[in-house]
């Protein structure tokens, strides 16, 4: 896989372009200092996949990464700084599929990171090479229910995402009408830093309300309640909690955490949503809703940029129904019909 490296810093190259040299089957197919020179060069070495910077001379990243979609489109991950990952997502709208944040000299040499971005450039070649039409399709699937579709009544929201996550919660908030009946509630695995600058990336989309969770908030209908980046969301009634506990799973904030906090208090009255990502977080909350009679939406693998926590959740009969990213908004309208 040969990927081409977008950054302004040389010394951010070299420790990006090493880390990509230590991955088995991935090389460097070449470096540039700005985004004018991005798109000049990936026509001429048809990289598998672009790492571009946000904030760099002659031409940024977001004008660089609309003018390479529109011109040779490939997959493009975002390597941004804390500082400017607010304008790092609109990034996702001129077409790239993932946002990081740009890893320090510790991060580049724990091989467990190396192992988890490994992975994920795979993934994200994989899904963008098919997404973009740069090889065949995946065959649709069909959509299955572990229980029969049901409306209402629901008394809340919630929805989980990781890797991919920003732009699969986008496409289904984007879906949901100003008077939309319910509360929501997100988790998102996301970094410290990035959480504020998603939340209003997400509220520019959306005639709903969305912001992050402020300690002991309220849920409110049409509202759309972020757990921040440093703790677990979990409710208690109407009243929202931040949860400063240890990882679960490795996670914080947890999907599981949140979803089994909901189903404590509401019950059969869940209407949960697991979107793409690593891992298995979800899944047992999923399942605990399905028991409890609860409802989930599971998205499928085609549209997912990572099947991990949505298979997870099929896998334990979590899932009530499985669908493509598109039907998921529309889904949620239809069953909170009253």
């Amino acid at each position: 896989m040969k990927v081409l490296i977008v950054d302004d810093s040389i010394l951010v190259r070299n420790m990006i372009g090493k880390l990509i040299e230590s991955f088995p089957g991935y090389s460097v197919a070449g470096e540039a200092s700005n985004g004018k020179k991005a798109v000049e060069l990936v026509p001429e070495l048809q990289p598998d996949l672009v790492v571009m910077d946000v904030n760099m001379p002659e031409m940024d990243g977001i004008e660089a990464t609309g003018k390479i979609m529109k011109s040779h489109p490939v997959p493009i991950i975002i390597f941004t700084s804390e500082d400017v990952a607010e304008v790092g997502y609109k990034a996702l709208d001129a077409g790239a599929l993932e946002i990081l944040p740009k890893p320090g000299i510790g991060k580049m040499n724990d091989p467990e990171f190396a192992a988890q971005l490994s992975s994920l450039f795979s993934h994200v070649i994989q899904f963008g090479k098919v997404k973009l039409g740069l090889q065949d399709k995946r065959e649709p699937q069909a959509v299955k229910t572990a229980q029969a579709a049901r409306v209402g009544p629901f008394s809340l929201v919630l929805i989980g995402a990781s890797t991919g996550g920003p732009g699969a919660v986008r496409k289904v908030l984007s879906s949901l009408p100003a008077d939309f009946p319910l509360p929501l509630m997100l988790s998102q695995h996301i970094q410290e830093g990035f959480d504020r600058g998603y939340a209003d990336w997400l509220n520019e989309s959306t005639p709903l309300k969305v912001r992050i969770a402020e300690p002991s908030d309220r849920l409110t209908r049409g509202t759309v309640l972020v757990a921040p980046a440093t703790h677990h969301l979990v409710c208690l009634g109407d009243r929202i909690l931040w949860d400063d506990g240890p990882r679960v799973g490795n996670q914080k904030p947890s999907i599981d955490k949140m979803f089994q906090s909901a189903v404590r208090t509401y019950g059969n009255q869940c209407l949960a949503v697991l979107l793409t990502g690593m891992g298995r977080d979800g899944a047992q909350g999923c399942r605990d809703i399905v028991v409890k009679g609860g409802h989930t939406l599971v998205q499928n693998k085609e549209s997912s940029v990572i099947f991990g926590m949505p298979k997870a959740a099929i896998e334990l009969q979590g899932a009530s129904e499985i669908l493509h990213l598109d039907d998921i908004g529309p889904t949620l309208v239809e069953r909170t019909a009253r």
